[in-house]
């Protein structure tokens, strides 16, 4: 059990590894969405659901759902510091800032619509404040991948994925929520790009993961609202039907924007 555990795990994270590594080459917009979707937390959830009722995820996605507001002040942070900060100094503002309005979400856990609510305040403001960082400019100069960059991110989230699900009896409901939600899959894109693409380049995809996370914000609301009513599996296909959604939206207006 264990060891089918870990190699779900693992995959997880290879998967979401490589999502990391498009997202490098496509630019800040296609990037950001792909490093959204819900290839690790969707995986997260449906082992969840081998081990526990429905009602159980439901209530881990309403932590996580609130939880989620955290990563706009994340996200915010990082663009906004990672060209006058660098690497380390930024991830130091952020990942505090982060657990500490987290932590905060978890003990005033606001109910479903409240925290639908907040998400679309701190997205709204986060897309606003990054959006200089999204203004067209030179390609960036992107180097050659390291050897060590892809096995780094797989194993990161595929550790992260086996944590939050062994541990999820013991934690509880809001707990895990707020383990899964945990930005892992952009903190080691982050990692991985800033050598790669610099300081300026991954505060760009950054930027357009803040538009992505909205879809993301989607795949919880579904998942949240409906895992109860209608069991997991569904619910979470439904939740992936709306981020996918969300993404082909927010490229079809941006293709419509741009002129000629």
């Amino acid at each position: 059990m264990l060891a089918a555990l870990l190699l779900k795990a693992l995959l997880t994270g290879g998967i979401v590894a490589v999502a990391a590594v498009a997202a490098g080459r496509m630019g800040p917009v296609w990037g950001g969405l792909i490093a959204t979707l819900p290839v690790s937390a969707g995986p997260a959830f449906a082992l969840l659901a081998l081990e526990h009722p429905p009602a159980f995820v439901a209530g881990v996605a309403q932590a996580a759902l609130a939880s989620n507001v955290a990563t706009a002040l994340y996200l915010f942070l990082l663009v906004r510091g990672l060209p006058r900060l660098g690497l380390l100094r930024g991830m130091a503002l952020a990942i505090p800032a982060w657990a500490g309005l987290a932590a905060l979400l978890l003990w005033l856990a606001p109910g479903y619509g409240l925290a639908l609510g907040l998400n679309a305040l701190a997205y709204g403001l986060a897309i606003r404040g990054t959006a200089p960082a999204l203004a067209e400019g030179p390609p960036v100069a992107l180097r050659p991948a390291r050897w060590w960059e892809l096995p780094l991110r797989a194993s990161l989230l595929g550790l992260m994925v086996a944590s939050v699900v062994s541990l999820a009896g013991h934690l509880g409901a809001l707990l895990t929520g707020l383990g899964t939600m945990f930005p892992v899959a952009l903190t080691a894109l982050t990692v991985a790009t800033v050598p790669r693409m610099g300081a300026v380049g991954t505060a760009r995809l950054l930027a357009g993961a803040t538009r992505g996370m909205l879809g993301f914000v989607a795949f919880m609301a579904v998942l949240a609202g409906l895992a109860g009513p209608m069991g997991t599996l569904p619910a979470l296909g439904l939740g992936v039907l709306a981020n996918l959604c969300w993404g082909a939206g927010v490229l079809l207006l941006r293709r419509l924007r741009r002129p000629g």
